[in-house]
């Protein structure tokens, strides 16, 4: 059975992983005709470490692969900074083109 065929292959840590299948079919450069083919993909599950569960909360559960792409990924906090930075930069700019246009037309009017 396959999930022999895993501990075997992986040594005995396959309740540690996620298993899935799924169907697709492409159609490459390289052949004449579209092919269907079925992969199968082992996922690991992301468990913190032993010093981190003692600092985090107990609630926390491992995810699969699957199960964090889909969830809603946060930004990294140093990414605020430069969104920060862009932000000013943009109000910057909005200004002196405000300021030009405003000179234009009272140039037009003279």
């Amino acid at each position: 059975s396959m999930g022999s065929y895993l501990d075997d292959v992986l040594g005995g840590t396959a309740e540690h992983l996620a298993c899935c299948t799924h169907t697709h079919t492409c159609n490459p450069p390289a052949y004449d005709l579209p092919h269907t083919h079925t992969c199968l993909h082992v996922h690991s599950k992301l468990a913190a470490s032993a010093s981190f569960d003692a600092a985090a909360d107990s609630h926390a559960e491992p995810e699969d692969a699957h199960a964090t792409s889909r969830s809603k990924k946060r930004r990294p906090s140093g990414n605020r900074a430069a969104v920060r930075k862009y932000r000013e930069k943009k109000k910057e700019h909005t200004a002196v083109l405000q300021e030009e246009a405003a000179r234009l037309r009272a140039l037009n009017e003279q």
